[in-house]
């Protein structure tokens, strides 16, 4: 029996890979990088960090990992703090299960810097137990086993009554092979991993009103 859901931010609770998008390009725009059609469906499966590296390696870009990243957390600031909403629903069903006496936990990759006001704004901190992202777990990577026999030890609970809802295939992947149920979330910008998804997941969703 599932007692606890966890759930990715970006592209799972926050309508915010639009923005991700936007910002990626733009970067390379600045830059005068040409890219690909393909540069969406490629990038954003890294987050940002990772983004960083990939312009680095893929395209030259000259800046070191660290410039860019600090370049996309001032770009998204605003965007997070003012503008990004949460998915349809989301709010309704985390009301449902805590109301069932689960608990509903957020745990992503993006930092505190960005992501903390953007789920406050949306009414997102009222309702989940913590609004947890890698930094508060060394860094630990969502697509490695071990953040969430982590997760599972905080909440005092057994890796087989946790939930991961998430967009990205290979931290739901991770969070299967750690014991974990997997429910995959639709998103625009993920809609090619969904049959790989699907033939692992224990669920997979478009709407969390298919949960409530």
């Amino acid at each position: 029996m599932i007692k606890h859901y966890i759930f990715d931010s970006d592209g799972t609770l926050a309508d915010s890979m639009p923005y991700l998008g936007q910002a990626v390009k733009t970067y390379l725009d600045e830059q005068s990088i040409s890219y690909g059609d393909d540069l969406i469906e490629k990038t954003m499966p890294l987050r940002l960090y990772g983004i960083a590296k990939y312009f680095i390696e893929r395209y030259g870009a000259k800046a070191t990992a660290d410039e860019i990243y600090e370049w996309f957390l001032k770009k998204l600031c605003p965007e997070y703090d003012e503008k990004i909403p949460s998915k349809p629903h989301a709010l309704a069903f985390i009301a449902k299960f805590r109301s069932d006496g689960a608990t509903c936990d957020m745990l992503t990759a993006s930092p505190h810097s960005i992501i903390d006001k953007c789920a406050e704004r949306n009414g997102l901190k009222a309702v989940l137990s913590h609004c947890w992202t890698v930094e508060d777990f060394g860094n630990l990577k969502k697509n490695g086993t071990q953040i969430y026999f982590e997760v599972a030890r905080r909440l005092g609970a057994n890796p087989e009554e946790c939930a991961l809802l998430d967009d990205n295939i290979e931290a739901l992947s991770a969070a299967k092979n750690a014991g974990f149920a997997a429910i995959g979330v639709y998103d625009e910008f993920s809609k090619n991993s969904e049959e790989k998804i699907r033939a692992f997941a224990d669920k997979y969703i478009y709407d969390f009103a298919e949960l409530i």
